[in-house]
């Protein structure tokens, strides 16, 4: 099963295993992470992450308590945007738009390139760096654009339509490496879709090369990196002058009359390629300052001035919002306050009502003291008299007497407990008296 939460009281054993509770608004469910899932620590976990676990049920018998066992864990905003990528995949795979037999060949020598890219990215800095040491013959212009964030998207299809407009030989849509939110924009089904429709091939190299896109998968052809798409793009005209000499070279040994046509050709061929590379090395010149004139633009004191103006706007109209809000809760609190201590408050006359009752209490308690103090004065001296007329000592002031065997300390009440040279204590009244048996009779 799959359950989506915000990890807490997260704990790492020795062992390498990992404990967790994974929670939310309504319930949470205790979860473990063994170290056979989790090698050497790759998955960072941190108490307060919205993850996404992938496990199964378990029972820990000892404590009678649930589990999770998990074999799968992801950041749950990462993992959405993984299933909404698959789920796109498979839809537009089904359609056919990622047939390879659909896909179109690209020109051997193209003339011109179109680039849609952001013009300030090193993505496009490779391309132009490689295109210009592999075969500088080429006309490369570049459409700017946005390639990540909020409405990039539709940003970059416009730029692909304004690339298709000027009539290149092949497309070029690329950027560099990123997240998976940084890349996004190029998972846009419409813009996949603009790819496939496009009428001439469109080449596509997003991110590094472990990194996939599906306007890579919708185009003609996909790249590892920018400078690998470069380098699809053009051919090696380094190669290709070593080709043509040793072509030339062979052609004059097969026909030593034709090295003077050659000679002339050559001297022809040299001249148009040197006006092709100097006419191309003007329009790079013009690219780069259309380049620089958008980002001039971008960063233009007035057009930041206006950015900082709308954003004190949005922030005035929040706080303005806010202010509004904690005044309106304040005045609700102010509101049941006074409910409250209306409900509680004394009302005219009550106070005097509640003094006199007070006093009447007083009044009341301390007469009911002094009848109680009475009474139990009365049963003390009651119960005085009683214990003293049964005291012993009053019993000797009547003229009894109490008499002790001296060995055994029993009071004597039969003459049978005495014994001839017995020794006797007699108390009476005023004192003791010690005596000794002589005879039991």
């Amino acid at each position: 099963m799959w359950i989506e939460g915000e990890i807490s009281n997260l704990y790492r054993a020795r062992s390498g295993h990992s404990y967790f509770v994974l929670k939310d608004a309504q319930a949470q469910v205790k979860c473990a992470l063994f170290r056979q899932r989790n090698p050497y620590g790759q998955l960072q976990l941190s108490d307060g992450q919205q993850v996404l676990v992938r496990g199964r049920l378990s029972l820990y018998e000892p404590r009678g308590e649930y589990q999770l066992i998990a074999d799968h864990v992801e950041d749950a905003g990462e993992g959405q945007l993984r299933r909404e990528f698959e789920w796109l995949k498979q839809q537009l795979a089904a359609e056919g738009l990622f047939a390879t037999e659909r896909k179109r060949a690209l020109p051997a020598f193209p003339r011109r390139i179109a680039a849609v890219t952001s013009p300030d990215g090193a993505a496009i800095r490779d391309v132009i760096s490689v295109i210009a040491r592999r075969y500088p013959a080429v006309r490369l212009t570049i459409v700017p654009t946005r390639v990540q964030g909020a409405g990039a998207e539709g940003e970059i299809r416009k730029a692909l339509a304004r690339a298709i407009a000027i009539a290149p030989d092949v497309v070029l849509v690329t950027r560099g490496g990123g997240s998976l939110e940084d890349l996004w924009a190029f998972n846009d089904e419409r813009l996949a879709r603009d790819i496939v429709a496009a009428p001439i091939p469109v080449v596509c190299a997003v991110g590094h090369e472990v990194d996939t896109c599906i306007a890579e998968f919708a185009a003609d052809v996909r790249a590892a990196t920018p400078s690998a798409a470069a380098e699809l793009l053009v051919p090696d005209g380094a190669a290709l002058r070593q080709r043509l000499a040793r072509l030339s070279a062979a052609l004059d040994r097969q026909d030593p009359r034709r090295s003077g046509e050659r000679s002339e050709q050559r001297v022809d061929e040299l001249q148009r390629r040197l006006a092709r590379v100097t006419n191309g090395h003007v329009d790079r010149l013009a690219e780069r300052l259309t380049a620089a004139g958008y980002r001039l633009r971008a960063q233009h004191p007035a057009r930041r001035l206006d950015e900082t103006r709308g954003r004190a706007r949005v922030l005035d109209d929040r706080l303005r919002s806010a202010l509004a809000r904690r005044l309106a809760e304040a005045g609700e609190q102010q509101r049941a306050l006074g409910i409250r201590l209306a409900a509680v408050a004394p009302r005219p006359g009550d106070l005097e009502a509640r003094q006199r009752h007070v006093g009447d209490l007083r009044a009341r308690l301390a007469t009911a003291m002094r009848a109680a103090q009475s009474r139990f004065s009365e049963q003390a001296r009651a119960a005085d008299g009683r214990l003293r007329a049964l005291s012993p000592a009053a019993v000797l002031q009547r003229g009894y007497s109490m008499t002790r065997v001296d060995g055994t300390g029993e009071i004597l009440r039969s003459k049978d407990q005495a014994r001839p040279g017995d020794r006797l204590t007699t108390r009476v009244a005023d004192g003791e008296i010690s005596s000794e048996v002589v005879d039991d009779g």
